[in-house]
């Protein structure tokens, strides 16, 4: 039924069954929903990405990187393809992403952060070594989540520098990182930052 409604003229309908295949995960899901990442209809596209971000299809990995490449995709569909290529092991996604880190929407070099940690943890490290702190706090904050998700060895280090960054918004992302990672010192930085002059630090150490 829903490889039938995903060619329905109505894209309320298209839409839906699309988000349907990927949470179903039919074999026949993939070749179905390729096609429409690039719908006219931007909703359609968006839940057509995500549901191959759930299936996880290498088979996906050349349109997702056809939509980041193209320099007229619609920036939210950019973003969501971005964000997808975080859950698919395809030839080609490594590269596409290091060329995009210096993309000009902070939106995009953070969800580029996310997708090469996810993607090659090993490899992230190795570019991030050679990276300038971005000058956007967000896509910090973004890096701190990021350096969460490695191991204790690999994350710990940036994340105990990015401790002192100047703007106070990236602050909670590095203390929930750090606690998720539980060095034995992560009680005593929790601790210490709970005497931050910032309220949503306090907050953050807190939950931490």
């Amino acid at each position: 039924a829903m490889l039938t409604l995903v060619k329905d003229p109505q894209p309320y309908t298209r839409a839906f069954a699309a988000k349907g295949l990927g949470i179903s995960k039919t074999p026949a899901a993939v070749a179905a929903l390729i096609p429409i990442v690039s719908d006219g209809n931007r909703s359609v596209a968006i839940e057509a990405i995500r549901s191959l971000a759930r299936i996880g299809d290498p088979a996906a990995g050349a349109p997702l990187l056809a939509l980041v490449r193209e320099p007229k995709t619609e920036p939210h569909l950019r973003l969501e393809a971005v964000t997808a290529l975080a859950s698919i092991h395809a030839d080609g996604v490594y590269d596409a992403i290091i060329d995009i880190l210096g993309d000009p929407s902070p939106a995009i070099r953070a969800a580029a952060i996310r997708t090469m940690a996810q993607n090659d943890p090993e490899g992230f490290m190795t570019v991030l070594s050679g990276l300038d702190p971005d000058p956007n706090w967000s896509v910090r904050a973004a890096l701190a989540t990021a350096l969460g998700g490695l191991t204790p060895e690999a994350g710990l280090p940036r994340l105990r520098a990015m401790l002192s960054d100047p703007e106070p918004k990236v602050i909670p992302a590095v203390l929930a990182a750090i606690a998720r990672l539980r060095p034995s010192d992560a009680g005593a930085i929790l601790i210490e930052q709970l005497k931050a002059s910032d309220v949503v630090i306090r907050k953050a150490a807190a939950e931490a």
